[in-house]
C-alpha cells in the first residue's frame, strides 16, 4: 500500500511594498499635472511661459546693481535666468521694430515691405500720396509691442483670414456663420456710405478753401 506524501507547507508570499508618491516629490515629477514654474509670471509677459521679467528685476535689484555678483547666492539661478531673458527680449524688440510692428500673422516679406512705401505727407497744396504706410497699416495692423502694455491694431489680413473661416463655417450650412456674414455685409454697407459722406463734406470744405485762395 503506497504512503500519502507528506503536505508540504506553502510559504506565505512576501508583500511587496509599493512606494507611494508624496505631494512634493509629484510636484517635482510632474507626476500631478499641475507643477507651478520656479519663476514668477504675469499674464502680460511677452514671453511664451509667461516669464515675469519685470517682477525678477525688481526681486534681484540688488544682483543687477551690484558691480561684482557673488555667484554663491541662492538667487544666482535666477539672475542668470534673467540675463539670458534680458537678452531674449532685446533679440524680440529689435525683430518687432524690423517688422514695423505687424501682428503675428503678418509674413516677413509683407511687414518689411512697408519700408518702401512713402509717409503720409503733401506733395503739393491740394494733393497728396494715396498709398502710405498709414494705408498700409491698416493692411498689416500694429502689435502690442514687446514688453509693451495697451491694445494693438487688428490688421486687414487677419480680419480677412476670421472672414474666410466664417465663410467656409457658412458653406457647411452654419446659421451662426450665415448671421456673421449678413452682418457683417451690413455693416460695411454702412462703414462704405459713411466713409463717402464724410468725402463729400472735405471735399465741399477743400472747395471752399481753394475758392478763398
Amino acid at each position: 500500500m503506497a504512503k500519502a506524501s507528506p503536505k508540504t507547507k506553502s510559504k506565505a508570499a512576501a508583500p511587496v511594498q509599493v512606494p507611494t508618491t508624496t505631494g512634493a516629490t509629484a510636484k517635482k515629477s510632474g507626476a500631478t499635472g499641475n507643477t507651478k514654474p520656479a519663476f514668477p509670471t504675469s499674464p502680460t509677459s511677452p514671453f511664451p511661459d509667461k516669464y515675469d521679467i519685470e517682477r525678477e528685476r525688481v526681486s534681484l535689484a540688488d544682483l543687477l546693481e551690484a558691480d561684482n555678483p557673488d555667484d554663491s547666492d541662492p538667487r544666482w539661478s535666477r539672475f542668470v535666468e534673467l540675463s539670458d531673458r534680458e537678452e531674449a527680449l532685446s533679440r524680440m524688440i529689435i525683430a518687432d521694430r524690423h517688422r514695423h510692428h505687424a501682428e503675428a500673422i503678418v509674413p516677413d516679406k509683407q511687414a518689411t515691405a512697408m519700408q518702401n512705401i512713402g509717409e503720409l505727407v503733401g506733395e503739393d497744396t491740394d494733393t497728396m500720396s494715396l498709398h502710405t504706410r498709414d494705408a498700409y497699416r491698416l493692411f498689416i495692423g500694429k502689435s502690442r509691442g514687446v514688453g509693451q502694455q495697451g491694445y494693438g491694431e487688428i490688421s486687414g489680413k487677419k480680419v480677412a483670414a476670421a472672414l474666410r473661416f466664417v465663410w467656409l463655417m457658412s458653406g457647411n450650412d452654419n446659421p451662426y456663420a450665415d448671421l456673421a456674414l449678413v452682418q457683417t455685409t451690413e455693416r460695411i454697407d454702412k462703414l462704405r456710405h459713411d466713409i463717402n459722406r464724410i468725402i463729400q463734406v472735405n471735399s465741399k470744405e477743400l472747395e471752399a478753401l481753394k475758392a478763398r485762395g
